[in-house]
């Protein structure tokens, strides 16, 4: 079941950063498209947070990561 999870995690944080990607490369400099680049990357730092705070057994570094 956790390797369901890891894929999970994996494939929404492929989706998110391809997607931010493609928004910003079709027209880098509209305002609009470096924003949704930019949501669109902290989105994947959230993604990795999440990642890490459902896998990690250690619970000093659960409660680390949690803050986030």
């Amino acid at each position: 079941m956790a390797a369901i999870y890891s894929a999970l995690f994996f494939v929404t944080l492929l989706i998110n950063l391809v997607l931010g990607i493609f928004v910003y490369v079709r027209n880098p400099k509209d305002r609009i498209n470096r924003t949704f680049a930019v949501f669109s990357f902290w989105v994947v730092l959230w993604i990795v947070s999440l990642y890490f705070f459902y896998t990690l057994t250690n619970s000093q570094v659960v409660l680390y990561v949690g803050r986030f």
